[in-house]
């Protein structure tokens, strides 16, 4: 079940499901008012998918525990020319 598809007991969705609906439709009236004519429905329908995971994916990074110990699993090096 999509979190747009989360009801409560009395049929309604949930504040956090409504919450979140608002910021993917902030965010796609945004996108839509710069790049919007050069979309299809389709398209448009995808740009919304890729909204709503995003916020799926920060919400799961926010939610994992972190130490103040806790480094990147990548370092990364600078390339600074041969030699």
């Amino acid at each position: 079940m999509a979190s747009s598809d989360r009801v409560d007991a009395d049929g309604a969705s949930s504040p956090a499901d409504r919450r979140r609906e608002a910021v993917i439709d902030a965010r796609l009236a945004m996108l839509q008012a710069r790049f919007g004519e050069r979309w299809d429905e389709s398209q448009r329908a995808q740009v919304r998918s890729n909204l709503a995971r995003g916020l799926e994916l920060g919400d799961s990074l926010r939610r994992t525990p972190l130490g103040n110990a806790d480094e990147p699993e990548i370092v990364f090096v600078p390339y600074r020319g041969e030699g």
